[in-house]
């Protein structure tokens, strides 16, 4: 408790030096020009448009580069710019990266405004309200649904409400295209597809990707096996389920061959009896739309159905 007070007094101080301000000088008094409240039921009073904003994750890099100028953003996170699965790796390339999510290096960047996840440590949203910093927490989306009320939300706590609107728009455009597509498939022509990562299958039942699969009419696999939401499957029960299609990564995480992978799951002798494996039914549907909790989610939708149905 002692050694985390002393941080705390060391980045107020470091703060008060980066900032180069008079500290004897008197302080205007401002009135709040508006408030939000976060997750948490935190109410943040800002007193103008946030000008310089630190995202702490790619969800918030994605929606905050559509909502606002770049000029805004005092950093973004280092996958922004990793076009393996960012949706705004040309737009972040002049946004600063942040070299670490600690508490001494967001403090150094001076925000009036930091976004962050609900699934961050709490001991970090802790220290940086301590320090007297206006941090958003957001709940993670798990629907498509709660995506559109996200952007939504991101737009009122930047003041760029129309934006907001304007997105979700473009959405919903894009969605009611595809479904308007998969409508036309009987039901019984529908087909159950497994998403396949290194890790093994994963899309359980309440996750995003399950989400997508039900607007681009095709049935979940991994929900069918009884998956949750952060559950990964193993290789007998994909066996069990016989997918037609078996759907796997695009992204070379860590430096992962994705061709290769896609060749070994083709030759496992383990696998020779499944559909999607007989008939060469595997597919690819970019990463940076199936993973992404932001409005490039549609195109996840989108490409997927075209992906299964040759639309």
């Amino acid at each position: 408790m002692v050694k985390r007070s002393i941080l705390l007094i060391f980045i107020i101080v470091v703060s008060g030096l980066l900032s180069g301000c008079n500290m004897d000088a008197p302080r205007e008094k401002t009135t709040a020009t508006y408030e939000v409240v976060d997750h948490q039921g935190v109410t943040l009073k800002l007193n103008q448009k946030p000008q310089h904003i630190v995202s702490l994750t790619l969800c918030s890099d994605e929606i905050l580069l559509s909502l606002t100028d770049k000029s805004r953003l005092a950093s973004c996170t280092s996958k922004a710019t990793d076009r393996g699965i960012s949706n705004v790796a040309e737009q972040a390339q002049d946004v600063p990266t942040l070299s670490s999510k600690s508490v001494e290096a967001i403090v150094a960047l001076q925000p009036d405004l930091v976004i962050a996840a609900d699934w961050l440590p709490v001991e970090l949203i802790d220290s940086l309200r301590e320090v007297g910093l206006n941090v958003y927490v957001y709940q993670t989306p798990s629907t498509i649904t709660e995506v559109k009320a996200l952007i939504v939300e991101f737009s009122k706590v930047v003041g760029e409400t129309e934006k907001g609107i304007a997105i979700v728009k473009e959405m919903d455009e894009v969605l009611e295209k595809v479904q308007a597509d998969v409508q036309q498939i009987p039901e019984d022509k529908r087909k159950v597809v497994m998403a396949l990562s290194f890790m093994g299958c994963y899309g359980g039942k309440g996750s995003i990707l399950d989400d997508i699969d039900k607007n681009a009419g095709v049935i979940n696999g991994a929900a069918l096996a009884g998956l949750e939401k952060n559950d990964t499957l193993a290789k007998e029960q994909l066996i069990a389920i016989n997918p037609d299609i078996i759907m796997v990564p695009t992204w070379d995480y860590e430096g992962k061959d994705t061709e290769q992978f896609k060749q070994d799951i083709l030759n496992d002798p383990a696998l020779a009896t499944v559909k999607a494996i007989k008939n060469k039914q595997l597919i690819q549907v970019a990463d940076k739309y199936t993973y992404c909790t932001s409005q490039y989610i549609v195109y996840g939708v989108r490409d997927l159905a075209k992906a299964v149905y040759q639309q």
